[in-house]
């Protein structure tokens, strides 16, 4: 029954409203798709309404009001069903049944039946469906039909209008209201149109700056972005001569240096060994946005255990742990999730308290459409106000000598997070240890 009911709206919509991306039609496309919407609901009230009022035409022999009733009916079923007529003539169409219907009605039936109700109904549609380049044409077609009721009623050419002295009277306190109202609608809706088709054009202006302006931004992070690898890659050179030939003086002349000179040498090549590291995470950090969208099945647990092979040495020297609790297996970008784990954990081993073994455990939370890690350390933690600008590039904490680093790989993680639509953030306590956070969107696999 729903499928039914769905498929004859379908039709209906088809047949009644604009094809095409409805941002385009603005406040038109709108006034068309309340015309589609009546015609869906009108039709099954109208066929409802349909018996009971042939049945009432043959009580009362009249026949004209049952013919009546049928022709309007499909003349609306034609609105509804045939694609081929223009949407502006069914419009028309759907107008002129109205209108008749509340003349027929109050020429058959006489003011004590729905036909002023229906010139009303008649009036509002006008201005809903229509252009409101001329919104009191309507009132004043419901005015010139009042003043020809008015006629007829006042010199008794239709009798059974007549229906006392005081007709004339009944018909100009009844109608006034009408009148007044129709005209007020007149006034009234168009200004609610127009405010609505400004603020539909402003929107859309404001939308149309704004795609311009992340279109340009866009372009200059992809040069920042570009410029960065360039110069990075171009570094390398320089630095591996700078070093090179530091270690050939040292070497050639070892025996004539003094302490100091050779404390020289190694303040230089200690400082382009930190400008090559830097250089080497300024490429990954542009290479982070470069990333292949490209996801697989990843096996966390396996990736894990890489990692804490690659840095074995590492933890049995400083006395470290690290456990994972159900990993799971996830489609996701490889490189990325490499990174993630890579940098966190790296960071966990450097940042050890040194009277304390080592704890860090890695679990695994599924939320709804999320993928959630969780790294958690015993390490030397980050106070609250430092929460944010761990993540910044080039922001360190700690002094150089005592720490290892060029604070760029939490970085390197929030850009990658950003890229894929995750997040990073942690939780941390000073002397007690951090707990790092991230999440992962999680990616449906396409059947081929």
């Amino acid at each position: 029954m729903m499928k039914l009911l769905q498929a004859y709206k379908n039709i209906i919509r088809k047949n009644c409203l604009p094809q095409g991306d409805l941002e385009s039609f603005g406040i038109a496309y709108w006034s068309d798709k309340l015309f589609a919407e009546t015609i869906i609901y009108l039709l099954p009230l109208c066929l409802i309404a349909l018996a009971p009022g042939v049945y009432f035409s043959f009580l009362i022999q009249n026949y004209s009001l049952a013919i009546f009733d049928l022709t309007i009916f499909f003349l609306i079923l034609i609105i509804g069903f045939v694609g081929t007529i223009n949407i502006q003539i069914k419009k028309v169409i759907f107008l002129i049944c109205m209108y008749s219907l509340g003349i027929f009605l109050l020429y058959e039936i006489g003011i004590g039946g729905p036909g002023l109700i229906y010139l009303f109904a008649a009036n509002i549609f006008s201005l809903l469906i229509f252009p409101i380049r001329f919104p009191y044409l309507w009132s004043s077609i419901i005015l010139i039909i009042i003043l020809v009721f008015g006629f007829l009623i006042n010199f008794e050419l239709a009798p059974h209008l007549t229906i006392n002295p005081n007709s004339v009277s009944e018909w100009i306190a009844v109608t006034s209201n009408l009148i007044f109202i129709s005209f007020i609608s007149s006034a009234l809706i168009p200004k609610l149109f127009v405010g609505l088709e400004k603020t539909i054009l402003k929107k859309d202006q404001v939308q149309a700056e704004l795609k311009i302006a992340l279109q340009k931004t866009k372009e200059k992070n992809e040069d920042l972005e570009h410029f960065t690898y360039v110069v990075s890659h171009d570094l390398q050179e320089p630095i591996r001569m700078i070093s090179s030939f530091l270690a050939l003086l040292e070497k050639k002349y070892d025996e004539i240096l003094d302490q100091k000179g050779k404390q020289y040498i190694f303040y230089a090549v200690d400082g382009a060994k930190r400008m090559r590291e830097i250089i080497l995470q300024l490429l990954d950090f542009s290479r982070m946005s470069r990333l292949e969208s490209s996801t697989e099945m990843c096996d966390i647990q396996l990736m894990v255990d890489e990692i804490i092979q690659d840095n074995q040495k590492l933890i049995e020297n400083s006395d470290s742990t690290i456990t994972t609790t159900d990993l799971p297996r996830i489609i996701a970008q490889k490189t990325a999730l490499q990174h993630l784990f890579h940098n966190i954990i790296s960071n966990a081993l450097k940042y050890k308290r040194d009277d304390v073994p080592l704890l860090v455990q890695i679990s695994y939370k599924d939320l709804n459409n999320f993928h959630q890690f969780e790294i958690k350390d015993n390490g030397i933690g980050i106070e609250t106000i430092y929460f944010e600008k761990i993540f910044v590039i080039f922001q360190r904490l700690h002094d150089r000598t005592k720490y290892q680093g060029t604070g760029m790989g939490l970085a390197i993680c929030k850009k990658i997070l950003e890229k894929i639509g995750g997040e990073i953030w942690v939780k941390s306590t000073p002397e007690i240890g951090s707990t790092f956070f991230f999440t992962i969107p999680k990616v449906k696999i396409v059947a081929q």
